[in-house]
């Protein structure tokens, strides 16, 4: 009878282990499955919602720019900026020094701004970059937005421009129109713009400086601005 009863429990035992066998083998029901239409839908990549483009056209020394950001997707796209500028770029020399920045030569209040572009709308933003001498140039172009700034850099040879860089030591003021700067040991006499006028009380005598000029079919030199280091 012993014997009967432990052979009974041992057939509950095995059966109780393979039924925990059974349960630790069933699939998880109650996890999403990704095949599912319930699944929750991809999220599109930025990249797929905008895309820009530059046009340049060059006359002289002067470059226009005209930059399309535009909203390729299906949707409205819900935009926002630090403030009312929708587009900058940075103008870099072939020692990849800045040249120019739109952002800096203009005044601008600190405060987000929203915009929705709709689809296929563009903003267009115009740039006039002036003053520009000869030689190899990059510029980088790009939204100012806080989702997507949609960069462009492209290589631009300037060669009819009138401006030219030059160095030299300042000797001094000839007359309110005129100064004499030493350039390879030779002592030449420039004009002054208006603009450089305003800017000579920030000069030595003696000093090294660095300036934009232009010259006349009569060899005349005038000097259009100083650059100073920042």
């Amino acid at each position: 009878m012993k014997k009967f009863m432990l052979l009974i429990t041992s057939m509950i035992l095995v059966a109780a282990i393979a039924a925990c066998g059974t349960e630790n083998n069933t699939p998880n029901t109650t996890g999403t499955n990704p095949d599912s239409s319930d699944a929750e839908p991809k999220e599109q990549a930025v990249e797929d919602l905008f895309t820009s483009s530059i046009q340049i056209n060059q006359d002289g020394g002067s470059i226009g720019v005209i930059y399309e950001f535009k909203n390729i997707s299906t949707e409205p796209q819900a935009l926002s900026y630090p403030n009312a500028l929708r587009a900058d770029y940075i103008l870099l020399n072939e020692a990849g020094e800045k040249v120019a920045q739109h952002s800096e030569q203009v005044m601008v209040t600190m405060a987000v701004e929203n915009q929705t572009l709709q689809p296929n709308e563009s903003i267009l933003t115009d740039f006039m970059l002036e003053q520009i001498p000869n030689g190899s140039y990059t510029i980088e172009v790009f939204s100012t937005s806080y989702e997507y700034n949609a960069k462009i850099v492209q290589s631009l040879e300037v060669t009819d421009s009138i401006y030219e860089i030059g160095t030299g030591i300042y000797n001094g003021q000839a007359d309110p129109h005129t100064i004499e700067i030493q350039v390879d040991d030779s002592p030449q006499a420039f004009q002054l713009s208006d603009a450089a006028k305003e800017q000579l009380s920030e000069i030595e005598e003696a000093d090294e400086i660095k300036f934009l000029y232009t010259k006349s079919d009569i060899e005349q030199m005038t000097i259009e601005k100083f650059y100073f280091d920042n």
